[in-house]
């Protein structure tokens, strides 16, 4: 809940960012001039904010082509056979399906 962390950085400007999970993201600019003679002090407040729910298989199965585009197909390894069939059956038909059935 509270934390403290502290880096030594080179005089010029830097980008400082602060994020811990479960928190908001906060980045701040930070410029130290050349000649400082005592060490700064860059004080952050994090947000709490609800997580997303985290990915996973049931999850992927419900998301779009998009959403789904595994170029190295990565997730297939992840998959058991039962669940691939689930998947096969819960797959929407594309929307030129009824025009070809009709044929």
């Amino acid at each position: 809940e509270n934390g403290d962390y502290w880096r030594l950085l080179t005089p010029g400007t830097h980008i400082v960012i602060a994020s811990a999970p479960g928190y908001s993201k906060v980045m701040k600019r930070v410029h130290l001039p050349a000649h400082m003679q005592k060490a700064g002090r860059v004080d952050f407040v994090l947000k709490k904010v609800p997580l997303e729910p985290e990915i996973n298989e049931l999850n992927i199965l419900h998301l779009g082509s998009y959403e789904r585009f595994d170029p190295y197909n990565l997730l297939a390894q992840y998959y058991t056979r039962e669940t691939r069939q689930n998947v096969e059956e819960q797959q929407e038909k594309p929307w030129w399906w009824p025009y070809f059935t009709q044929l």
